[in-house]
């Protein structure tokens, strides 16, 4: 997974190569070039028992509760990360489901 990083001209936006703050990137959006901001930090899930995957956004609440709903509804275990490293693993049993 592409890391996003923040813009200065308010977009955000995913490389193949992480560029460094700073730097002068191409933003598709404006068609134009603009310096690095920062790494948005982001909160991902992935399914282990089938393909659904998800990047939510900065919000630890909203990776946990789709997460879980997708583990309560499924039966299935999905793998919670932040920034790429794993945090949690919700699904099996009622009482290993993640809460934050």
């Amino acid at each position: 997974m592409n890391r996003p990083f923040k813009l200065e001209c308010g977009h955000t936006a995913e490389f193949d190569v992480n560029p460094l703050k700073g730097d002068m990137v191409w933003c598709y959006t404006c068609d134009d070039y603009h310096t690095v901001l920062y790494g948005v930090d982001e909160w991902s899930f992935q399914c282990i028992d089938c393909k659904y995957s998800r990047k939510v956004g900065v919000a630890p609440v909203t990776a946990s509760t789709k997460a879980n709903a997708h583990a309560i509804t499924k039966h299935h275990r999905v793998k919670v990360y932040h920034e790429n490293k794993l945090q949690f693993i919700a699904g099996g049993s009622k009482d290993q489901l993640a809460m934050f």
